[in-house]
């Protein structure tokens, strides 16, 4: 698992070079465009994690705390 703020959209060459061996489980998807820079906000992880939920968090404090809403990820691994 590799996670945070990348200051890397999608089409970087850092990102690009993370997904050849690890899947971003924020993007592409609607949640990019529900938080304030998700698309520089990355979940990487490896091929054995299940992801049962991604969501963006949007609180009165969150609104607050930072320029960037906090991503949360619902995951396991099996067994």
């Amino acid at each position: 698992m590799l996670c945070g703020d990348f200051n890397s959209g999608p089409r970087s060459r850092i990102h690009r070079r993370l997904r050849e061996s690890l899947r971003d489980v924020t993007a592409p998807s609607p949640i990019q465009l529900a938080a304030s820079f998700a698309s520089l906000d990355h979940v990487f992880l490896s091929a054995e994690f299940v992801v049962h939920h991604v969501e963006v968090v949007k609180t009165p404090l969150t609104r607050v705390a930072s320029d960037h809403y906090p991503l949360l990820v619902d995951l396991s691994l099996p067994g």
